[in-house]
């Protein structure tokens, strides 16, 4: 139920790629400087967004969706080990035919 609900795109952090880290942090850094944050302390909000994002981005660093005292999965599972998820979303896997409307029209009016 907590995967369906909450999306994670990763088991944990290390499972997540240093090409995926590197965007993300990229993205906040621009953010930051289009903020007018001062470069020097960039690297420490960074470090911030880095957590917040595994605490987002991964299974067991999320807040377990039905816990009521804010424990992550990791927490909640104990003693339990979680090797690994599946989510399936509706859509997913269906490919949808491209059409050109224009060559259709065009097709119907030659006859």
């Amino acid at each position: 139920m907590h995967v369906a609900a909450m999306d994670p795109g990763y088991l944990a952090p290390e499972d997540v790629t240093t090409e995926d880290l590197k965007k993300e942090m990229e993205i906040a850094r621009v953010q930051l400087l289009e903020e007018g944050k001062p470069e020097k302390i960039i690297d420490n909000i960074l470090k911030g967004k880095e957590r917040k994002f595994y605490e987002e981005s991964c299974l067991v660093k999320q807040v377990y969706v039905r816990a009521e005292n804010k424990e992550t999965v990791e927490q909640f599972a104990g003693d339990i080990t979680v090797k690994g998820f599946s989510r399936f979303k509706v859509g997913d896997g269906i490919e949808k035919k491209v059409e050109d409307f224009a060559a259709e029209v065009a097709a119907q009016i030659n006859g």
